[in-house]
């Protein structure tokens, strides 16, 4: 049985747990995981493996979290890239550029769940998707 891999991502406000390897877990494992997130007001977001938690811990807490919740898992920490300095210009988002369609309509796109984006990347071709492209850019989806 192999143990979740789980990338640790620290940000100002939250932090980011990425599951890189969330289909060789077992339903167990992945409960143990719904779980963790649940009790940090979160959700394991099955369409990116991903979990963020709005609280602000640096990676030794991290691994102190899971081990307190029974948690094996092998840990990476992750650097957080300046995302705006390696974006160009062209592809820089509009800061309140807002959405104008769909149930997120009024939304700035900085605000926007990663997993909407995702979808949007995958589903939508208007006249917003370059909009959609350089938030894309910007958080490095």
């Amino acid at each position: 049985m192999a143990l979740p891999l789980l990338r640790f991502i620290a940000y100002r406000d939250y932090y980011i747990v990425r599951v890189e390897n969330l289909i060789a877990l077992t339903v167990p494992q992945i409960r143990q995981l719904e779980a963790y997130a649940g009790e940090r007001r979160s959700q394991l977001d099955f369409n990116t493996a991903t979990m963020r938690i709005w609280k602000r811990i640096d990676y030794a807490h991290f691994n102190k979290t899971l081990e307190t919740a029974g948690i094996a898992a092998d840990t990476i920490e992750s650097e957080v890239v300046r995302r705006d300095a390696e974006v160009p210009a062209r592809l820089q988002p509009e800061p309140e550029a807002r959405v104008g369609f769909g149930k997120h309509r009024g939304m700035r796109y900085c605000d926007l769940p990663e997993s909407y984006l995702l979808w949007l990347k995958n589903n939508y071709s208007g006249p917003e998707r370059g909009l959609i492209e350089a938030e894309l850019s910007r958080r490095h989806l």
